[in-house]
């Protein structure tokens, strides 16, 4: 959903530049949905659409530190100054073609400043921002470096400021009061938990030590006791001799 507003305000902002004048034009970031609209080292602008004329004037980029642009003025934008400068003076152009690059259209795009990381012009370099600013951008339209217009400056532009990851805190005691408790408490249950098992393993393996140990003897005992065992008549019966055979009679 939000895809779809942020297009159909671009779209709007392209539609209601139609017919503007360049020096009612305010420079704004992006609202398309583009990844990295704002990093630590450019940032993203709608182009402006409908607002130039076809000719062949060039258009400029002129970027400043917040501090500094409040004191540049027109006769200061002529003739471009070049991104060495910018450490010293605090402002710099950056080049963008002419008048006729930005015709009127229902397809919205953007800029991106601080885009070229290898620059093979160090006089107008579109180089990474040196930090986080804040800048203040606006438009300017130049004739054989003679000025022709400008747009009105932009809202203030802060870029985004990576943190130094040795600086960051990971010690607990960052953690807030809740986690901290909710975090006790598992521990403690955890450790009950491991305690409760560990003696459940103990008694079961001394159960069935006892058991083990019943049964043997029980095998023994009965062992003991077939050895041992005599029939109940085998002491009363002795044995009977033989009776003697009567003589065998005499023949006469």
């Amino acid at each position: 959903m939000d895809f779809h507003i942020k297009v159909i305000l671009a779209i709007a902002t392209c539609a209601l530049s139609v017919g503007a004048d360049i020096t009612t034009y305010v420079p704004q970031l992006t609202l398309m949905p583009i990844q990295g609209s704002v990093t630590s080292t450019t940032f993203t602008l709608d182009k402006p659409q409908c607002i130039f004329g076809s000719r062949t004037n060039q258009v400029w980029l002129l970027v400043a530190r917040s501090n500094v642009s409040v004191s540049i003025t027109n006769a200061m934008l002529k003739p471009p100054s070049m991104y060495s400068s910018f450490p010293t003076q605090g402002y710099y152009h950056v080049p963008l073609g002419t008048e006729a690059s930005y015709p009127c259209s229902n397809t919205a795009d953007y800029i991106r400043v601080g885009d070229t990381v290898y620059c093979t012009d160090n006089t107008y370099c579109n180089a990474p921002l040196p930090d986080s600013g804040p800048y203040r951008v606006k438009f300017v339209v130049m004739n054989n470096n003679a000025l022709v217009s400008s747009s009105l400056w932009s809202g203030l532009i802060t870029l985004r400021t990576g943190k130094n990851p040795s600086t960051i805190d990971t010690w607990p005691g960052r953690r807030s009061g809740g986690m901290i408790v909710l975090t006790s408490i598992l521990s403690l249950l955890m450790g009950i938990l491991t305690l409760c098992l560990t003696a459940a393993f103990f008694v079961g393996c001394k159960g069935m030590s006892r058991k083990k140990g019943t049964k043997e003897n029980s095998i023994i005992q009965a062992d003991q006791n077939t050895k041992n065992y005599k029939t109940h008549y085998s002491s009363t019966i002795r044995h009977q001799p033989d009776p003697p055979s009567s003589p065998e009679p005499k023949i006469v």
